[in-house]
């Protein structure tokens, strides 16, 4: 899939670009709503899925998820922050700092035509140090110990 990610933080627009790659992911980075929407409009064609941050300069991520579905109806799209967010536009919300696993549910829900995420087989358990931890981040449920794998 070619995603168009869009973070004004450099560091942040560089790790979610990583690990959409992680995931398989063409992907094409923009810095701000602006440049995003100008590769919206030249390559619009290209993209299969917009990720882009709330809350940035000039144009925050809201006003570019209208203008791009404007410019190309249809056009899936997530949104990531670091804050409380509740999309009105019913697109999924990812929290930063995102992981693989939050990721991929994210596009599963924008992607999918019923707009439903499908079941999340997330464990969350308590390690033998006492750290909760989520299958979601990486380690994996170790069935024969009943604990959480070491990742």
């Amino acid at each position: 899939m070619n995603i168009l990610c869009v973070d004004d933080d450099p560091l942040t627009l560089a790790v979610t670009g990583d690990l959409l790659r992680e995931l398989g992911h063409s992907v094409l980075e923009a810095s701000s709503g602006k440049v995003a929407l100008a590769h919206l409009l030249a390559d619009g064609s290209q993209i299969d899925l917009l990720v882009t941050d709330v809350l940035m300069p000039d144009m925050d991520g809201t006003a570019l998820v209208a203008r791009a579905q404007r410019a190309l109806p249809g056009l899936p799209a997530i949104y990531t922050t670091g804050l409380p967010f509740r999309a009105a536009d019913g697109h999924p919300v990812v929290t930063k700092p995102c992981s693989l696993g939050t990721l991929s549910d994210g596009i599963a829900q924008a992607t999918r035509p019923d707009g439903v995420a499908p079941a999340a087989r997330i464990i969350r358990a308590q390690d033998r140090w006492g750290t909760v931890r989520s299958t979601a981040d990486g380690p994996r449920w170790d069935w024969g110990t009943a604990r959480l794998a070491p990742s």
